[in-house]
Parts: structure tokens; C-alpha cells; sequence
């Protein structure tokens, strides 16, 4: 073994601490990018193929009630290569005494169903009196196969046993959605419905290109039928269910691994030049024997490659572990049968080269800086205080400050480039910290702001429209305020959007215009934007937009633009008789907004759970939600992207606090003499602790101004990044945040400065005299 190796691998062994500190810190980085290399790589595709394993449906109708033998017509259509209806209605169901949200789909032939297939993964396929569960229906009740479960029914309760359950890839996981699903036979609906009627069809078709004219065709064999088409929505074979998210989480992750790894070579470029303090005059003796500077060089950057080498072996060993559990759990979020665990080469190369360059390239500059010193500079003596800089002779002119202090204040600024690159190692975790928050506290002031528009406690929705009158018989005298809405699905400026039809003197909407005005009484022809669906559109008030709706195309006003999310802002407003004379639904509605008369809780959920009741004897079917139901469910698909970035913020601070130990040892090294000085006139351990505690501590305040500057706008663009990709986001940052960064900072300060002030202080005198 060559001289160089045995030196690198007697660093390595005998410097424990400090390869520890150096191999974590790249481990944690190769670990972040290895993790999202690997879970795209794994899972992406998966998700992809199991949704098109499906065969999921190109175009999928909404209508009214409609015979079986319609669907047969629809598929002699051009373009239609299968079509196939299915009996869809909203009920709930009983657990623990609790009823809740049920999806229940019925099939002519559910055992020979091709579109929007259902795999058997447990049990058997449903007979009289039973049911077929959607699996991740487990995830929000505790479902087993054959158990008997209560169901709500128009005419009351039915009692019915779970007989197996399924996968369907194109329903949202019911851990986001809050809905359970299950399928029944067409027989079993008639019974429990009286009509075995369709009111969807799902057709695949030949040419996507040309699913806007099939579209259209199917519109007119309903019209021919006088069938109403209440939603026709063609899918993209690539968007699967909950590809928006996963792919904002993937990409969260990036950004946060990809600061993990720049931080990581913060550490190494403090660790190097610890190393080189130490070994100057060994970096002397080389020279004086005639080792060239490249000699001398590659003995320490083949020291940079062994702690490469290992940090990238143990990050990419724990990114397999992390890629096969992530992949794992967001696999159970959406619904997918994950592969058993597997290696993705990809990664493990990405991992390792990553590993190997980065440390290298942050250790190039360093390393030719310190190996440049003279033979006679490296025999000189070593290790008393440098030359006093501007900052040490400004800082020097305070008067009044404590020994301890005014000694950690001047050496914490012997050197300057140090003392910046470990400001920006702990201000980074700490501007991730604020992202993080900033995200979080984002997400629930948007879900404010979201429940907030609507001052109404209750909202009923119905899967068809049904007379105004009659919805209005259904409430008791605890609702004392009630309007009744319509909504349709519509194309606005050529983008699909629901379509919200509003009284225009409501009182249960709150108008937060942004600009222009609200709807005047009797007025036509008009319509209100969301401000991001404005934006997006590039739209304004005055400007004239296309809607399609239903059969109609229609030129409207922008008369406001209003801060609303609802719908992630594709919900735009117009007057309930323009929509209602539009569609040819004048006198009904398929939702409602009530206000309770008395607004808390117990009396909310009793009028929401009497309507739940009532609302079968309409003969139609719908969900009853509070307010508060709809946030929840809401706050639930968003838990997993917070608990990702916290958990990414968390890596980014570990990094953050070695790069402070690193930088505590330097001080250390660098010091040995003064300590030794300071020992021998009668420095007690403690004080010598305090010096060193205090340097980690002025690091931490003085990071935590830098965080708290730069991470504020940081905060703001992050969660503008976050709201293109997946909601909109209005921004919020709480006042305390600030705050708990500044005392969390602190706590890492002192932690990070226990080590090296415990290692100062037990330095023994005759030991430093030697040093150098």
C-alpha cells in the first residue's frame, strides 16, 4: 500500500470523531437525492402502469337516468371502441355508531367489467345482499371481509355483508378523499334504489385527438333521449389520480436534498481545513524532504475521496432502505401494489458519483490554499493568535465586556471565511425550517380563507338537480339561513372548470372581490373569476371570455375577480338564473348552503346528521358535510407533503450543526497554544468551556439573523412553487415562527458546542506545549 493510502486510512481510523462527522454529513446528502432518484425511478412508472393497467375510461358521462340499451348505442358512435354504464350514488354507511361517507357503484356485469376495471384482491365478488369494498377503504374504518354493515338506503336502513375487496385505480385513495367506495350488483341496486337505471357511461375511445367531436355526438344522442348530461369529462391516460401530489412531494424533496448535499460540502471544506491547521508542520516536513506541492495535495485529496468513498456507501445503503420504505407509503397512498424491495441502479450510480465529485470539488480550494504555506512558515511557531484584522481591532474598542465574551467575540472572527461558511451552513437549516412552516402555516391560512368564504355550516350536495322547493321541505327550523345553488361542469377561456351558479343577493358567500364588482339583480351575460384562474388565463375585468356549457357556447363579461380557492380556483361564479335558464334547470338545484341558527358544534353536526336522514325521500342521492368535515378532509391530503418537508428540514439541520462542530473544532486546533497559555496562568475547565460555548452561540444568533432575512422571502417563493404545482397557496407566515427559530438555532448552537468546549477543556498542558 502506497504511503498516501496508509496516511488516508489511519485519518480515517484514528480521527474518529471527525470522520464520523465528515462521512454523516455527505451520507445525509447522497441519502436526499439517492431517495427521490430512487422513488421516481421505482414508483412513478409504477403508478403510471397500474392506472393504465385499469384501462381506464377516455371519456366518462355524467347524465340523468338512462336505460341500459343506451350504452349499447353510444358504442355504434365513431371513435367509441367499448362503452359501459354504471349505477353511481352517494349514501353513508354505519361504524361505530359514527355514519359515514359511502360511494357505492353498481355494474350490469362487474365480473366481466373492462373499463375502469376493479381487481379482486380479497374475498369473492358480490351476490344478493352484499358488497364489494374498495381496499383503502381500511385506511379510514376498520372494514373486514364478512362482516355486516349497516347502510343507509332510500327507504332506510339495509343491513349488508362485506363479501371481499378490490383495487380500483381510478378512484382517489379514500385516506384522501375521506369517501369510502364499494361496488354491488345492478340487481342489488335496484333493490336497494327501486330503478336499476345508469346515469354514468364510460367510453374509450380510438383517437383522443378527436374526443372533443365525440364528445359532442354523445351530447346529442342524450339530447335525442331528452337525457340530461350533468358532466362529461374526457381524462388524459397520463394524469393518474394523484400525480399532482406525488410529483410535489418528489420535487420538495429535490430541493431540499439538493441544499442537504451543498451543505454537506460546507462541511467538508471546514473539515479540510481543520485538518490542514492541524497538520501544518507536517505539510512542512514534506516539503522540506521535497514534496511537491501536487505531492503534498494529493495526500489530502485522496483523504477527501476515502471520506467520499464511505459517506457515499453508507448514504446510498440507507437511500435503498428509504427508497423501498417511501415508495412503500406512497404506494399505500395511492393505491398502487408497490414491487418488492428492489435496487435502483440509477440512483446507486447517481448516488456514488454525487458522493465521490462533491466533496472533491468543495475540498479543491482548501486544499491548494493550505498546502501553499512555506517551509519556513510551517516550522514557525504555531498556534498563537494571527494578525488582528479590522473586525478583531473594531471589536477589540469594546469596553465593559466580560473576559469570556470579549476573547469568543475576537477569536470567532480570526477567520472571517470560516466564520461565513458556517453562517450559511446553520442559516440554510434554519431558512428550511422557515420554508417548512411557511408551507404549513400556508396550507391551513389557505384552508381558512377557503372555509371562511363560505359563512354557512352545513353543505348539502346532490348527484343530480332536483326542485328548489322540495330541497327546502327537507330542513327543520334549526337552519336559519338557507340558499340553494347550481353547479355544472363548463369550459371557460378553453379551460374545464365547475361552474358555480349563485344567488346574486347572497349572504352566505362572502365576496372578497379583488377587482370590479359583484353581480347586480337581473343581470345576464356575465361571470366572476377566481384570482388565480384570472391570472393564469391572463383575464381582467371588462374582458370578454367564451363558456361552453352544456350544449351551448356563450360569450360572457369578467365583471370581478374574486380570492377565492375553492375547486384550487377553477370554480368560477355566475348568476344562479343565467346558469339555470343556460342549462334548462330553472327552479332547481343540486346543492345547498345553510346557516344554523345556533352555531356550535353539537347543534351543527345534529342538523347535518337530521338532513343525512331526510334526504333519501327526495329519491335522489347526496352527502351532507359541516364545514368543518370539509376542512378536515382537506388538511388530510396535505399532512404527508408537511411530514416530508419536516422531515427534509430535519436532515438539513443535522448538516447544519456538523458544519458547527467542524467549525468549533478549527478553533480548537487552531488555539491549542492559547489554551495551553490560559491553562498554565490558572483558566479553570469551566471557562474554558464558556469561551467555546459562547463562539457556538454567537454563530447561532448570528445565523438566525441571517435565516430570518434571507428566509422570509426564500419562504414566500418556495410556497409560490408549491401553489403553482399543486393548490393554490395564499401566503402566511406566523409572527412566532421567527421566534422558535431563533431559540431552536440557539439549543442546536449549544449542542453543536458541548463536543469541541469539552475537548478544549480537557487539553492538558504538557500536551500542548508539545503540540505543533
Amino acid at each position: 500500500m502506497s504511503a498516501t493510502w496508509t496516511k488516508v486510512r489511519q485519518d480515517l481510523s484514528r480521527k474518529k470523531t471527525r470522520t464520523l462527522l465528515v462521512v454523516l454529513s455527505i451520507a445525509v446528502g447522497v441519502l436526499g437525492v439517492s431517495t427521490v432518484l430512487g422513488v421516481g425511478d421505482r414508483l412513478a412508472a409504477r403508478l403510471q402502469d397500474n392506472y393504465l393497467e385499469a384501462n381506464p375510461a377516455d371519456l366518462v358521462v355524467l347524465t340523468g337516468p338512462a336505460a341500459p340499451e343506451l350504452v349499447g348505442e353510444l358504442a355504434q358512435l365513431p371513435n367509441v371502441t367499448a362503452a359501459e354504464g354504471a349505477l353511481v350514488f352517494n349514501t353513508r354507511w354505519q361504524w361505530d355508531g359514527q355514519w359515514q361517507p359511502l360511494v357505492i357503484e353498481a355494474s350490469p356485469n362487474l365480473d366481466g367489467r373492462q373499463i375502469d376495471q376493479v381487481d379482486l384482491t380479497e374475498g369473492n365478488l358480490p351476490a344478493g345482499g352484499e358488497l364489494l369494498v374498495e381496499r383503502t377503504a381500511q385506511d379510514i374504518v376498520p372494514a373486514a371481509l364478512d362482516q355486516s354493515v349497516v347502510v343507509q338506503g332510500p327507504q332506510g336502513e339495509e343491513t349488508l355483508a362485506i363479501s371481499g375487496f378490490g383495487r380500483s385505480a381510478t378512484h382517489p385513495p379514500a385516506s384522501f378523499s375521506k369517501v369510502s367506495v364499494a361496488f354491488v350488483s345492478l340487481a342489488e341496486a335496484e333493490r336497494l334504489l327501486g330503478q336499476a337505471k345508469l346515469n354514468v357511461v364510460r367510453l374509450k375511445l380510438a383517437d383522443l385527438a378527436q374526443a372533443e367531436v365525440t364528445a359532442d355526438q354523445v351530447r346529442d344522442r342524450l339530447a335525442a333521449e331528452s337525457i340530461p348530461v350533468l358532466s362529461l369529462t374526457t381524462r388524459d391516460p397520463n394524469d393518474f389520480p394523484g400525480r399532482d401530489g406525488v410529483q410535489s412531494i418528489l420535487l420538495l424533496m429535490s430541493l431540499l436534498g439538493a441544499l442537504a448535499l451543498v451543505l454537506s460540502g460546507f462541511l467538508v471544506i471546514n473539515t479540510i481545513a481543520t485538518i490542514l491547521a492541524a497538520e501544518i508542520p507536517q505539510i512542512g516536513t514534506m516539503k522540506a524532504i521535497g514534496a511537491t506541492r501536487w505531492a503534498v495535495m494529493r495526500v489530502y485529496l485522496a483523504l477527501v475521496e476515502g471520506y467520499g468513498l464511505v459517506g457515499s456507501i453508507l448514504g446510498v445503503a440507507l437511500g435503498v432502505v428509504a427508497t423501498n420504505l417511501l415508495a412503500g407509503y406512497i404506494a399505500g397512498l395511492t393505491n398502487v401494489d408497490a414491487p418488492g424491495w428492489t435496487i435502483s441502479p440509477a440512483a446507486v450510480v447517481a448516488g456514488l458519483v454525487i458522493g465521490l465529485v462533491t466533496p472533491l470539488l468543495a475540498a479543491w480550494w482548501p486544499v491548494w490554499r493550505g498546502t501553499r504555506i512555506t517551509v519556513r512558515e510551517a516550522i514557525s511557531n504555531y498556534g498563537l493568535s494571527r494578525p488582528a484584522g479590522p473586525l478583531q481591532r473594531f471589536l477589540a474598542h469594546w469596553r465593559g465586556l466580560p473576559f469570556t465574551v470579549a476573547l469568543s467575540f475576537r477569536s470567532l472572527f480570526r477567520s472571517q471565511g470560516r466564520t461565513a461558511l458556517t453562517l450559511l451552513t446553520l442559516a440554510a437549516a434554519g431558512v428550511a425550517f422557515v420554508a417548512v412552516q411557511a408551507t404549513s402555516a400556508s396550507l391551513n391560512h389557505s384552508l381558512d380563507i377557503l372555509t371562511d368564504t363560505y359563512n354557512a355550516d352545513v353543505l348539502v350536495e346532490l348527484d343530480r338537480p332536483v326542485a328548489t322547493a322540495d330541497l327546502r321541505g327537507l330542513l327543520t327550523d334549526s337552519a336559519a339561513v338557507v340558499e340553494t345553488w347550481l353547479d355544472a361542469p363548463a369550459e371557460v377561456a378553453e379551460k374545464a372548470v365547475t361552474l358555480n351558479g349563485v344567488p346574486v343577493e347572497t349572504t352566505l358567500y362572502k365576496k372578497n372581490l379583488a377587482d370590479g364588482r359583484w353581480f347586480q339583480p337581473g343581470e345576464t351575460g356575465v361571470i366572476i373569476l377566481q384570482e388565480k384562474f384570472a391570472r393564469d388565463q391572463q383575464l381582467g375585468v371588462g374582458d370578454r371570455v367564451t363558456a361552453q356549457v352544456g350544449q351551448e357556447t356563450l360569450t360572457w363579461e369578467v365583471v370581478g375577480i374574486v380570492r377565492d380557492y375553492n375547486e384550487s380556483g377553477l370554480a368560477p361564479l355566475a348568476p344562479y338564473e343565467q346558469l339555470a335558464a343556460t342549462l334548462g334547470w330553472t327552479g332547481l338545484a343540486d346543492a345547498l348552503l345553510i346557516q344554523a341558527d345556533q352555531r356550535d358544534a353539537a347543534n351543527v353536526n345534529a342538523l347535518a346528521a337530521g338532513l343525512a336522514d331526510t334526504l333519501p325521500r327526495l329519491g335522489v342521492q347526496g352527502t351532507v358535510s359541516t364545514m368543518d368535515d370539509l376542512r378536515e378532509q382537506a388538511q388530510a391530503g396535505f399532512r404527508v407533503i408537511v411530514l416530508f418537508l419536516a422531515g427534509m428540514a430535519a436532515l438539513v439541520t443535522i448538516v447544519g450543526a456538523l458544519g458547527l462542530v467542524g467549525t468549533l473544532a478549527i478553533n480548537v486546533t487552531e488555539r491549542q497554544r492559547e489554551i495551553g497559555v490560559m491553562r498554565s496562568l490558572g483558566a479553570a475547565s469551566s471557562t474554558i468551556v464558556q469561551i467555546f460555548w459562547l463562539e457556538g452561540l454567537c454563530l447561532g444568533l448570528l445565523s438566525w439573523g441571517l435565516a430570518a432575512v434571507v428566509g422570509y422571502p426564500l419562504a414566500r417563493l418556495f410556497t409560490q412553487l408549491l401553489s403553482e404545482v399543486l393548490i393554490p397557496l395564499e401566503f402566511y407566515l406566523p409572527p412566532a415562527t421567527l421566534l422558535t427559530l431563533g431559540l431552536g438555532l440557539l439549543v442546536v448552537a449549544s449542542l453543536a458546542s458541548v463536543g469541541p468546549a469539552v475537548a478544549a477543556s480537557r487539553a492538558r498542558v504538557n500536551d500542548i506545549v508539545r503540540y505543533g
